[in-house]
């Protein structure tokens, strides 16, 4: 069955992600958005994290309140903490690549 490029761009994929002593956060997001033009310019240093992450990620299931009825926007991803932005885009580059992150575990898992 054919497919069109805005298909492919529109896929998402999910990931859960556990948080220490909390429970897991399920962050659904867009694979294809990282392209190479896009790796290239984070490698280079030319793009704001916080601003990945929201371009990245179409939804997740973390709550402003404790009833669990009002999601916490994207665009207050600046308030969360630097280890649990990088702990989200690990996940996300695990999912995407998961034999890269098998070498680097490899290699870790030699080196000792």
């Amino acid at each position: 069955m054919p497919v069109t490029f805005q298909q492919i761009a529109e896929n998402t994929a999910s990931v859960t992600i556990p948080i220490k002593n909390l429970g897991t956060v399920t962050v659904e997001y867009y694979p294809n958005k990282i392209t190479d033009k896009m790796a290239a310019e984070i490698q280079a240093g030319n793009v704001d994290d916080n601003q990945i992450l929201i371009n990245l990620i179409k939804s997740w299931d973390i709550y402003e309140d404790n009833d669990f009825t009002i999601m916490w926007p994207l665009a207050r991803m600046d308030e969360f903490g630097y280890a649990f932005k990088v702990q989200v885009a690990m996940a996300i580059v695990e999912d995407i690549r998961p034999e890269a992150m098998a070498s680097q575990m490899q290699a870790l898992n030699g080196s000792r």
